[in-house]
């Protein structure tokens, strides 16, 4: 069985740590995660797969 795509919609400036937290889970799953930055705050604490721009 193949892993699938998972997406993680977060504010990467204020959620950051969290959702790199998250990802990390799902990638040691074996399937692949898909990071969306919805910040509007500051910076993000690390780039997302789709940037807020």
């Amino acid at each position: 069985m193949s892993g699938k795509n998972i997406v993680i919609i977060a504010t990467l400036d204020t959620k950051g740590e969290e959702a790199e937290y998250l990802k990390k889970l799902i990638e040691d799953k074996g399937h692949k995660a898909i990071v969306v930055d919805a910040g509007i705050l500051g910076e993000p604490r690390f780039q997302g797969d789709i940037s807020r721009e």
